[in-house]
């Protein structure tokens, strides 16, 4: 919720600014907090309570962990908000940094002893290591600035090659580990062998698939070489993955409650729409305008964090009764305005892009989104009034 708020405080300022509040400062205090209190903060607490035996996930080692990450992501919420990208902010989230490199460590240990199903494990491995290796994207970014490479290619190389593996790395390959642990918990049959090929197919994309984010940044042979095999591996990837959904739809929905089946297949969708689209951005004209027209990443990450992450820790957090949806009417309606919100944000940026793509402006924008931010807002809090209750 502290994250929604925030986001709709910089739509606000982008209609009615604030002297006080600095557009910009707010936004990396927003990027900050949402990675590392929401997303990592729900997912690494998953992974604990879910995939490990008893003795260790009440381990002391995981508790200061998840504290220290908690009081980390605060600092950073705070920091950033009054000096942006200063010595307080960057203390905080290294701490958060390192912190996660010490999960990191001891998960990997534990789950290797744990009695879930290899694939789990195989999809777990990934997601962590991938955060790891994201957390790279920082340290290159401070040699550039400390070595005067200020060009796009270095800044914000560095900047996508962070985001690249924690979205395409770290968030999905954690999202499909939970989902797989569900299934199995679940004893549902499916084809083991399918999602294995899957597995090493996505697994396969994501180095060469960075050259997706600075496609736009460089014109040189092998970015482009990249692109085109990520893209190739990430659609055979999709293929199976739309004929595994085919295969187990109706057993799964069996075990599913109304809402849940409702967040995973928007997320399974967007899952679909992101690759299509990343699929599409190799070519050379959609290339310029998404790099030059900011609508088109924001939606484009919003789709990836609201739709397919957030979407399924819902569910997931539904379905382990660990979040009330059925229990009262607050609940209900909280989720399901969040659903619709979210929809509609994605909705008002895509129009835009494409409205901008062929040179139709939208009228009243951040006004519309401003609106939408609200109801995302309001949603979230009617959800928490309900758990409360």
């Amino acid at each position: 919720m502290t994250a929604s708020l925030m986001g709709l405080t910089m739509r606000y300022l982008m209609n009615y600014p604030i002297p006080f509040l600095n557009l910009e400062f707010l936004l990396h205090s927003h990027s900050h907090f949402v990675f590392y209190a929401w997303a990592t903060m729900a997912l690494s607490t998953a992974f604990v309570v879910y995939l490990l035996p008893e003795e260790k996930k009440n381990s002391i080692s995981y508790a200061l962990i998840f504290w220290i990450l908690h009081f980390s992501s605060y600092g950073m919420l705070i920091t950033f908000i009054l000096q942006g990208y200063k010595v307080p902010s960057i203390v905080f989230s290294s701490i958060a940094t390192f912190v996660f490199y010490w999960f990191a460590v001891i998960f990997i240990k534990d789950i290797r002893k744990s009695d879930v199903n290899p694939l789990v494990k195989y999809f777990s491995y990934i997601a962590v290591i991938s955060f790891v290796i994201s957390s790279l994207g920082p340290y290159f970014l401070a040699y550039f600035s400390a070595s005067g490479k200020t060009e796009p290619l270095f800044v914000n190389g560095a900047l996508y090659f962070y985001l690249h593996f924690q979205y395409d790395g770290w968030f999905t390959f954690a999202v499909i580990t939970l989902f797989l642990h569900w299934l199995f918990s679940k004893d549902i049959a499916f084809d083991s062998a399918l999602i294995y090929k899957f597995f090493v197919l996505l697994a396969f994309s994501i180095f060469p698939g960075y050259a997706l984010s600075i496609i736009g940044l460089t014109d040189a042979y092998w970015v482009n070489l990249s692109a085109n095999i990520s893209i190739i591996a990430q659609l055979i990837a999709v293929v199976l993955l739309i004929k595994f959904f085919f295969q187990s739809k109706k057993e799964i929905s069996s075990h599913l409650s109304y809402i849940t089946k409702l967040l995973w297949l928007i997320a399974f969708f967007s899952f679909v729409g992101k690759t299509l689209m990343q699929s599409l951005s190799i070519e050379p004209v959609i290339m310029d305008f998404v790099f030059n027209f900011r609508p088109v990443v924001i939606g484009f990450l919003h789709l990836i964090f609201l739709c397919i992450i957030s979407f399924f820790i819902f569910g997931f957090f539904i379905e382990k009764l660990q979040i009330k949806y059925a229990e009262n009417l607050l609940s209900k309606w909280g989720t399901n305005l969040f659903v619709v919100a979210t929809l509609y944000t994605e909705a008002i940026l895509f129009t835009e892009s494409f409205g901008a793509f062929f040179g139709i402006a939208m009228p009243s924008f951040n006004l519309m989104l401003l609106y939408v931010t609200a109801a995302l807002s309001l949603a979230l809090i009617i959800m928490l009034a309900g758990q409360k209750k």
